[in-house]
């Protein structure tokens, strides 16, 4: 209903409307024509704060983009909020 998809990497949170809250992308090196990615997505963090309408929920993910060679290639952070 919110527009956001169901992410199988995340527990069922007590609270259900989703805000963005942030996105931090640090490119690593260059990507080309023809190269094979593989991204790795891990749940770094969860942690709660109240804020002036109640309860606020933060998570982050992180998520780690390799080459064929296993070179880094991009390093990703989402932050969202629910309330």
């Amino acid at each position: 209903p919110d527009g956001v998809s169901i992410d199988s990497l995340l527990p069922k949170f007590p609270l259900e409307r989703a805000m963005a809250g942030g996105l931090k992308i640090d490119y690593l090196k260059p990507v080309h024509p023809g190269d094979w990615l593989t991204a790795t997505r891990t749940l770094a963090d969860i942690y709660e704060k109240r804020g002036r309408s109640g309860p606020l929920i933060f998570y982050e993910v992180d998520m780690l983009i390799v080459n064929d060679a296993g070179d880094p290639v991009i390093r990703e952070r989402t932050t969202r909020i629910l309330r």
